[in-house]
């Protein structure tokens, strides 16, 4: 008579945490363990119960793949298969990666087969490296209209039971053509040939794809400092309207490009200001999703507010009323993503300025100071402006003191 089925333990962990560029190279180490002890072995045990006592791997493949989340109501679905509902997945003994999960797979590695037909014997353990380049895509994104989400996928069976998978999650950063071009060196590592290991089983993590991944992340970091780190002060002259041209304020912005976990240092100079007074500035810092056009879905009334999306991420108040110049600062959130486009949607990074400005004289100096003489809210008027800003992604690292390496664990 066999006993309970032996326990084989799987556990996959990230080198170095979970926030990637693309094209970096991800580093995923993968150990099965037999924690069934020596106890239930006997001299005189059956064939069938060696099976139990010592299981054997089938097989053991990982693969990163992005899964697109549309809001149906408004968005067109992308070109691709639309994945199967979870709640009618069932069991299977090959590797799926993308079991459970809802919505589209628009971008995956190829699936790579690392271990197969191994027995594991008691207290027996077998650590595998996967490493792969994060696909080419669009960057982690959680809006209002689509998401991205990426994962990568380890999946296991034993020989008589059912596939298990583990699915650690990824925040991915994209990197623009842009980049490439300033840094001719990021073109150089990437085009770099690897060992031509052609062995899909148990692929090597060699010392020379260790320098090759460092170098990639050494000329990113780089490229993305210099891109930056420039500065150009631009200035705007804020007018209430072109008829009556009365300027309201002079807006600076020291830098044009800022990247994720930057301040946007903002200067706002109130002297030239000559009928209108500011009484009150308020600035948001914002990222706007908006639908593509073709990617619109029409029902009911299309209005253009139907098909955007405003998420805040900083906002500044001050009041303005005796100030002839004040300066303000917004920290970009580390964790947010950086402007991009993609078939469905575009996400774009703006400033929007709401001046409560007055043409009345509202105090008079006295004694002890200022006399309110008019109290009429309904004299201020809200004059609201927008800015673009261009916000490009930034080196991962600091980001990984907030994402620490995933580490999962399952019994097969």
């Amino acid at each position: 008579m066999s006993g309970p089925k032996p326990a084989v333990e799987l556990k996959a962990w990230l080198e170095g945490g979970r926030v990637f560029l693309t094209d970096q190279e991800l580093h995923c180490f993968i150990t099965l363990t037999n924690i069934s002890d020596n106890e239930r072995r006997s001299s005189s045990s059956s064939d069938t119960e060696s099976e139990h006592v010592n299981p054997r791997l089938a097989w053991l493949g990982a693969q990163i793949y992005c899964i697109c989340v549309i809001n149906e109501s408004r968005v067109l679905p992308p070109k691709v298969r639309r994945l199967t509902d979870p709640n009618t997945a069932s069991p299977t003994t090959s590797f799926v990666p993308t079991s459970g999960e809802k919505g589209y797979c628009i971008h995956s590695t190829p699936s790579t087969i690392l271990l197969c037909d191994l027995p594991l014997n008691p207290q027996q353990s077998k650590t595998v490296t996967y490493h792969e380049k994060i696909p080419l895509g669009p960057p982690s994104f959680s809006g209002g209209m689509v998401r991205y989400v990426y994962k990568l996928v380890v999946g296991a069976q034993i020989v008589g039971r059912s596939a298990k998978l583990i699915k650690l999650p990824l925040q991915v950063i994209p990197l623009t053509n842009k980049l490439y071009i300033r840094s001719p060196a990021i073109t150089e590592v990437l085009q770099t040939n690897p060992d031509g290991i052609a062995n899909p089983f148990i692929v090597p993590l060699t010392k020379q794809s260790k320098e090759k991944s460092n170098a990639f992340i050494a000329s990113v970091q780089e490229a993305l400092f210099d891109e930056s780190s420039r500065k150009s002060t631009r200035s705007y002259n804020l007018k209430q309207g072109i008829e009556q041209g009365d300027i309201i304020c002079t807006v600076y912005i020291v830098k044009p490009v800022h990247a994720l976990g930057d301040e946007i240092v903002i200067s706002l100079d109130f002297k030239q200001a000559t009928k209108l007074r500011s009484a009150r500035v308020i600035v948001f810092l914002e990222t706007v999703e908006e639908v593509n056009q073709d990617n619109r879905r029409s029902s009911g009334i299309n209005s253009p507010e139907k098909f955007h999306y405003v998420t805040e991420h900083a906002m500044h108040a001050q009041d303005t009323m005796f100030l002839t110049e004040t300066h303000l600062s917004l920290p970009i959130p580390l964790q947010a993503t950086p402007s991009f486009k993609t078939s469905l949607v575009t996400v774009k990074w703006q400033l929007r300025f709401i001046f409560l400005t007055t043409g009345l004289e509202i105090f008079k100096p006295d004694t002890d100071g200022f006399q309110l003489i008019n109290a009429n809210p309904n004299e201020l008027k809200s004059v609201i402006w927008e800015l673009p800003v261009v916000v490009i992604p930034s080196y991962p690292g600091p980001a990984l003191l907030d994402n620490p390496a995933p580490c999962e664990v399952i019994r097969l």
